[in-house]
């Protein structure tokens, strides 16, 4: 809700008063005031916040009505900017949006007559148009890597209520990035939760993996930062062929084409690039299958998995760290006792150690996905495993000891699920906040819940053209702050091997009680009538940009 203030300022001489008392007589002024409509509101067509694009023109153009001089009242105007009066005295305001950045605006109504101001607040974040949004990752005829972008805004509809909309795509913006393109991610910063005093902020970049050797872009205007072996200590090593990383606000780990492990401590928590990866491999140069990142979105995610070549194990890497201080002074360096122990090894005690489950392990993983729940709350992760043509769903939950010296086991349940889901396995995706999986099987697209006790069958959702190239979510917290609205739904993003590329909105159907039934529909969000071209060429892979880290664990609708 808006902040309304009301300044009323009386000037009375000290001989008015003292008529006053010895005639035991009264002077009543007649003040306006602004009348209220059927919400409350007094000031209208002035929203509390409004997030325009970097270039936009925002029109601001408020009404009032007040309670006495209700027409043609004698009145003039102020604008503020963070504080700062402006030179306009119009009713309306262009607020020209040409540097991202978060702004204060005030907007004050003076009654000539009495001299009472009534004034107002907004806050508009400028941010550019790719500060969230689909990402989509194609290669051209020429093998080179091509970045394309479907943008999003959020506006209110006809029920009042905020919604996501898809208002157009840009392909292949970014040239130069080079050529053999492979995979996508996104890296969050630390500003996110402190701006360390600053109010123009870089939230994320983005990490194109590609053969010709990876870039790590600005995550507001998509130009380079810097090529990933630029940032090794004493160069890159020759025979290491990056193909996977976890990065995030304290540390980054490439693992390579063999299995060995590549580590980079950061020296600052808000600069992407404060710190150098070692040119020699952790752990000797033991080899890994895979390693599985949690974003470090909440303050127990303070370590990532890996998974062990030589005896199938999950293990856990040490990722932690703070800041010197988030509150001023600022101070965004890292604490040094607080990260002594990043890249070290910590095994993950086994609550029957003669029945290990985390160590050489007999089934085939697929994949693990981080689904995290809040912000005290242990990393719980999904896992999708194989044995002998049987699947099952894995529900974890892992944390890391006081100590960071061992990882503790603080839940394990798994549940059978259909093979039919897996017959020709392409991609998919959790869902954390609604606790479920989507599945990319050929040109199939599967829905199943993946806690225990719920329905391992799963539901084919669609039949698409051709086959599906990738798969990304944007999943909402399970309900908004405010009980009176709907509950929102997640998005998939699918990518066709013949570049087709499509958003669905993912409407699981409910029972009284409000618990998943097993049942789920598509809505399709993307193309629409903004769309000129859903074609992207040869889509290797996509991915939901979520801007900044708290909007993957938020309750918001960002």
């Amino acid at each position: 809700m808006k902040k309304i203030i009301l300044w009323i300022v009386l000037v009375i001489t000290a001989g008015t008063i003292t008529s006053c008392l010895d005639d035991n007589d009264f002077n009543y002024i007649e003040i306006n005031g602004l009348k209220e409509d059927e919400n409350g509101e007094t000031i209208r067509n002035f929203d509390s916040e409004y997030s325009p694009f970097q270039g936009e023109e925002l029109l601001l153009a408020p009404t009032f009505t007040f309670t006495i001089d209700s027409i043609n009242p004698d009145v003039s105007y102020e604008w503020y900017i963070n504080g700062i009066k402006t030179n306009v005295t119009t009713p309306t305001y262009r607020f020209s949006s040409d540097v991202i950045g978060i702004y204060e605006v005030t907007f004050t109504i003076v009654d000539n007559k009495t001299g009472v101001k009534f004034s107002a607040n907004t806050r508009i974040n400028v941010q550019s148009a790719y500060a969230k949004g689909w990402m989509i990752l194609s290669e051209g005829a020429d093998g080179s890597s091509q970045l394309s972008f479907v943008k999003m805004k959020i506006a209110t509809n006809e029920s009042g209520n905020d919604s996501i909309y898809y208002v157009g795509e840009d392909h292949d913006f970014v040239p130069g990035l080079g050529s053999g393109p492979q995979k996508l991610l996104e890296n969050f910063n630390y500003v996110d939760y402190y701006n360390f005093g600053n109010s123009v902020v870089l939230n994320d970049e983005v990490i194109v993996m590609q053969k010709n050797k990876w870039v790590e872009l600005n995550g507001n205007s998509f130009t380079r930062e810097i090529y990933t072996e630029e940032e090794f200590m004493d160069g890159m090593p020759a025979d290491c062929e990056p193909e996977n990383a976890v990065m995030t606000y304290t540390s980054k780990c490439i693992r390579d084409k063999e299995g060995r492990l590549y580590f980079n401590t950061k020296a600052a928590i808000n600069d992407f690039h404060a710190g150098k990866y070692m040119s020699d491999p952790l752990f000797g140069g033991q080899v890994f299958k895979e390693i599985y990142a949690t974003n470090k979105a909440t303050s127990k995610a303070k370590y990532f998995l890996a998974l062990t070549k030589d005896d199938n194990s999950l293990v856990g890497i040490v990722d932690d760290g703070q800041a010197n201080s988030s509150s001023e002074p600022y101070d965004p360096t890292m604490n040094m006792s607080s990260n002594r122990q990043n890249g070290n090894q910590v095994p993950i005690t086994e609550t029957d150690a003669s029945n290990p489950q985390f160590k050489n392990i007999s089934y085939n993983i697929i994949n693990i996905f981080p689904h995290v729940i809040g912000e005290s709350k242990p990393c719980n992760w999904v896992a999708i495993l194989e044995k002998g043509g049987q699947y099952w769903f894995r529900d974890f939950t892992l944390e890391l000891a006081y100590g960071n010296e061992k990882i503790n086991i603080k839940a394990d349940n798994m549940k059978a699920v259909s093979s039919s889901m897996f017959t020709n396995y392409k991609d998919a995706v959790a869902f954390p906040h609604k606790k479920f999986m989507m599945i990319a099987n050929g040109n199939q697209l599967w829905y199943c819940p993946f806690e225990a006790g719920s329905n391992g069958t799963g539901l084919k959702l669609k039949d698409f053209p051709s086959e599906i190239a990738s798969i990304s979510y944007k999943d909402i917290a399970k309900y908004p702050y405010s009980g009176s609205k709907p509950e929102y739904n997640g998005h998939i993003g699918i990518g066709l091997t013949t570049g087709e590329f499509y958003i669905y909105e993912v409407i699981e159907e409910k029972d009284k009680n409000k618990v998943p039934t097993g049942t789920a529909t598509l809505k399709q969000l993307y193309p629409n009538e903004n769309t000129v071209d859903n074609n992207f060429g040869k889509i290797i892979d996509v991915l939901y940009k979520f801007g900044k880290l708290s909007n993957t664990v938020s309750y918001s609708i960002n």
